[in-house]
């Protein structure tokens, strides 16, 4: 890239080069007064008082309309830069000429332009307008002494005329250090900028809230986590730590004392997101910044889960085959021997018992396998409306009449759910509703509605669970029916963990029974973004 190309592509020499056009309108105005205010100050206009006020003047003049087109950008920067340079080394060479020649010392203002020619990257053209100076200087003495009788002072101009190699020279050497500097820092900005970046992607990918905060506790940034779980407590817009959590205010200012304290996991104010806090300072500086990481024993548990579902997975396939089997060999017998016309009618009751245990052994081996499969979620965007009717539609014939619909959401709610999960984990609750509601008057409602979340409420009229048995409800091989395999509530509950969702038992008056499933909601615009 060439010189012009630079210096025209960085827009910031323009403000260096009105900075010089101030430093030529005070020479200038300074001259000028000499000539208004009749000031008599040798060696300044003792050769040709006219000549001088009259440059002055124009000089004057000319500063004031390089102010604006300075401004206008108008001539290009390489037009302005060249002949602004060789307008103030002739201005300067008049300047000397009426106060006498180059022994008035105002040929040193010359150094201004040389040195100016380098710091406007024009490097090369520094050592041309020197040596243009000095060509100038030596005619001016040459021209002095001719038409004037001035003594030849040759050895002073030429000693002027190196000192402007000098300054050419040294300016262009501190101009190129100058640049190297300055190539370096926005290099090392760019990495740092860089870095800053790559830290933040890594931050808001990470799947546990992440805030930093300053000494005064005021939050100065936060990851996606961190910003869903503000939403979610109805706390997005406070910018204080001890707005988001007074206890995590609490425990942040307990670290700050002694930083080697291990916390315990707690509940966050309002809500049933457990975190376990952790706090660590981003430089050794007292008055650093802190990283607040709120570890989401949720995510743990569901690794957990999965893992168990894994080993399950594991059990299941190695154990079914050994199983059904000798599973199968029983149910066979069984069978061959209830075609028998000498079974009394307590040996058919047997065999009737041996087929129907069979048959629930299966169901069971059935479960367990199924359960074993869904160890991945694969989450979708479900509009919940339009999925809940078409759910409703093909279950339609669940004990005719007794299932009651309330859906009262709309078309904006969505949720991320893999389908087929939702699907099984509202059979599973539907059924589990038809085995204990009561036989007559049975009732079933089914009532989905948005609070902050999205819930959908699996309600029976049956005759409650009591205190015992809500401590074990969703725990595998659970039953209260005899012909029950006591993994329905189980498989439901694991697949919406699965699903990052919460399925509960939920009291209600008059003895009903309700399963709650909560799933966190997502507005079809926020989706869409």
């Amino acid at each position: 890239m060439s010189d012009y190309s630079i210096s025209t592509a960085n827009t910031n020499l323009w403000h260096p080069l009105y900075f010089l056009n101030i430093y030529r309108i005070f020479i200038s105005c300074i001259y000028t007064s000499f000539y208004f205010f009749e000031f008599d100050l040798p060696p300044f206009a003792t050769q040709d008082p006219a000549l001088f006020r009259i440059v002055s003047l124009s000089y004057l003049f000319f500063s004031i309309i390089i102010l604006f087109s300075i401004n206008k950008r108008w001539p290009s920067y390489k037009i302005q830069t060249r002949t602004q340079i060789l307008i103030d080394i002739l201005a300067v060479v008049l300047f000397m000429h009426a106060s006498g020649g180059v022994s008035s010392g105002v040929g040193l203002l010359m150094i201004i332009p040389v040195v100016a020619g380098s710091f406007f990257f024009l490097k090369m053209l520094s050592y041309f307008f020197a040596s243009l100076a000095s060509i100038l200087i030596l005619l001016d003495q040459l021209y002095l002494y001719m038409h004037h009788g001035l003594d030849l002072d040759y050895p002073q101009a030429g000693i002027l005329g190196m000192i402007l190699f000098v300054a050419a020279l040294t300016s262009n050497y501190l101009i190129d250090k100058l640049r190297d500097t300055q190539n370096l820092a926005q290099q090392r900005g760019e990495e740092l900028v860089s870095m800053e970046n790559l830290a933040s992607f890594v931050m808001q990918r990470l799947k546990n809230p992440i805030m930093v905060i300053n000494e005064d506790e005021k939050i100065q940034l936060r990851n996606e986590a961190a910003v869903k779980v503000c939403q979610l407590l109805n706390r997005a817009q406070q910018n204080k730590l001890s707005h988001f959590s007074e206890h995590l205010s609490g425990l942040y200012q307990q670290w700050k004392k002694f930083p080697q304290t291990q916390f315990e996991s707690y509940l966050l104010e309002n809500s049933d997101i457990e975190v376990l806090p952790h706090f660590s300072k981003l430089t050794q500086s007292d008055d650093a910044n802190t990283i607040v990481i709120l570890e989401d024993l949720s995510l743990l548990k569901q690794q957990a889960q999965q893992q168990k579902l894994a080993s399950l997975g594991r059990l299941s396939a190695s154990i079914a085959h050994e199983i059904r089997n000798p599973l199968a060999a029983i149910t066979h017998a069984s069978e061959l021997l209830a075609e028998s016309n000498e079974l009394s009618s307590q040996e058919k009751r047997l065999t009737e018992i041996i087929d129907k245990q069979s048959q629930r052994l299966n169901r069971i081996i059935d479960t367990v396998l199924n359960l074993s499969r869904k160890q991945n979620a694969s989450l979708q965007n479900i509009q919940l409306n339009g999925w809940l009717n078409n759910f409703k539609i093909e279950h339609i014939h669940y004990a005719d009449n007794a299932i009651q619909w309330e859906i009262n959401t709309t078309e904006n709610d969505a949720i991320y759910f893999d389908p087929h999960h939702l699907q099984q984990i509202l059979s599973n609750l539907i059924q589990n509703s038809l085995q204990h509601s009561l036989k007559k008057n049975r009732c079933i409602i089914i009532r989905a509605y948005q609070d902050i979340d999205l819930y959908i409420d699996v309600i029976n009229n049956g005759e409650g669970i009591s205190e015992e048995n809500k401590k074990t409800l969703f725990e595998p091989f659970f039953t209260t029916h005899s012909s029950g395999t006591g993994l329905g509530l189980y498989m439901a509950k694991e697949l919406a963990n699965l699903n990052q969702a919460e399925l509960n038992y939920k009291s209600m008056a008059n003895n009903l029974t309700c399963f709650q499933l909560r799933i966190k909601s997502h507005r079809q615009d926020e989706l869409s973004k």
